[in-house]
């Protein structure tokens, strides 16, 4: 199966989770019960702060990714692998307002209504990866639910 396949499918496995659970905030949700498929929201995590929320995701990537927040078209931040060579692969991007190209994660109902879409660039993984660069990858990308789960439980995020 090619690469961009497993990843697509590993991505969609975890926004099945989040669909499947329904519109579950931080105010009706135990944070203690996993019985819903989020991640225990006690996984130490380094925080990128952003104009709309801070984002989380696991401190065990943090030496091997590359966060950009982008404010020119729409305001967006770029979780990119640094593999070994030293280049950057982006790996997903999270964007606030609108999106043509992501997935809807849900809305933030901060001051204003803002949502919040899931941004996959796995089709433009190189193809001359190494193995350790793939699987790193696709580890980064599986703990994206991490993320989603902190806008969740912290963030106040209702899912879609």
């Amino acid at each position: 199966m090619k690469r961009t396949n497993i990843f697509a499918l590993l991505l969609m496995l975890v926004l099945s989770i989040v669909f499947l659970s329904g519109c579950k905030t931080a105010n009706n949700v135990n944070p203690n019960d996993n019985s819903i498929g989020y991640i225990n929201s006690d996984v130490d995590t380094f925080v990128v702060e952003t104009d709309y929320c801070p984002l989380h995701f696991p401190v065990k990537w943090e030496e091997y990714i590359e966060v950009e927040i982008f404010t020119e078209t729409a305001y967006s931040v770029l979780y990119s692998a640094i593999l070994d060579n030293g280049d950057r692969v982006p790996v997903f991007e999270i964007v606030f307002n609108e999106s043509n190209d992501g997935v809807l994660l849900g809305t933030l109902d901060n001051i204003e209504k803002v949502n919040v879409y899931l941004v996959d660039h796995s089709d433009n993984l190189p193809s001359d990866l190494t193995e350790d660069d793939t699987e790193r990858i696709y580890m980064i990308s599986e703990d994206v639910n991490v993320l989603i789960s902190k806008l969740i439980y912290e963030s106040n995020m209702i899912a879609e």
